[in-house]
């Protein structure tokens, strides 16, 4: 049989998106969201405060953003 180690499987949910029809920067879009929800409510369940969370939210929103803007200027 085949190494699950070292064969890509096609059960990740990138992977089942793009199935469903979604493009690679849509599918890349949803995941972004999923990881900003679930670091804000990890942030939330932790009780931090209001600022630090909107501060945090606010940083990955943008690092994403100029990761975003440089690929596009790359291109």
């Amino acid at each position: 049989g085949k190494n699950p180690l070292t064969t890509p499987g096609k059960d990740h949910l990138h992977h089942r998106l793009l199935a469903f029809g979604f493009s690679q920067r849509y599918v890349a879009l949803i995941l972004w969201g999923i990881t900003l929800v679930s670091n804000w409510l990890a942030m939330k369940l932790q009780e931090m405060t209001p600022r630090v969370i909107y501060a945090t939210t606010g940083g990955i929103i943008l690092l994403l953003g100029i990761t975003v803007l440089q690929r596009i200027r790359a291109k």
